[in-house]
């Protein structure tokens, strides 16, 4: 992770969530959420985060906020804007821009933000979800991570999801 943060911690996540939305009329929708992220033997890298987003003709705002980001004491917001369109039955192409700023970015030396984005399709087939996107970031230099567990290069993303 560009900044103060890097990982070498637990090998579990597991988070719990409470969150509320709903309908204002058949285009346009809102939501919040409270998050608590937790992470096994490592009780001090727990933290809250909230987002509120709104969602009109495919488009998604949101907005996620935590002032403890990875139990550090310090804040980091992240701005998204998302846009899926079906091209044809059954498949999307997906867009993503996010912005990520707050001090624990800041490593010192001016830089404290950066930006993140993905161009991709999705579907869905006998209930399982498939997508395929590549995902890059304007990170360069020292800030860009070419390893591990939060890598920052350039990068494809195939994932396969089933809902239960």
């Amino acid at each position: 992770m560009p900044g103060r943060l890097r990982y070498n911690g637990p090998d579990i996540e597991y988070d719990f969530y409470v969150a509320y939305g709903n309908d204002l009329s058949e285009e346009l929708s809102y939501d919040i959420t409270l998050y608590r992220y937790n992470y096994s033997g490592e009780s001090d890298l727990g933290y809250f985060e909230v987002t509120a987003g709104v969602e009109f003709k495919g488009f998604r705002l949101a907005y996620w906020f935590t002032d403890d980001y990875g139990g550090s004491d310090l804040d980091y917001h992240y701005t998204e804007i998302n846009y899926s369109y079906a091209f044809v039955e059954n498949w999307n192409l997906d867009l993503h821009y996010g912005y990520n700023a707050g001090d624990a970015l800041d490593d010192g030396e001016g830089f404290d933000s950066y930006s993140d984005y993905s161009i991709g399709v999705s579907t869905e087939f006998a209930g399982f979800g498939l997508s395929l996107a590549w995902l890059g970031t304007d990170l360069t230099g020292d800030q860009k991570v070419t390893d591990g567990a939060f890598k920052t290069k350039d990068t494809v993303l195939a994932s396969l999801s089933y809902a239960f």
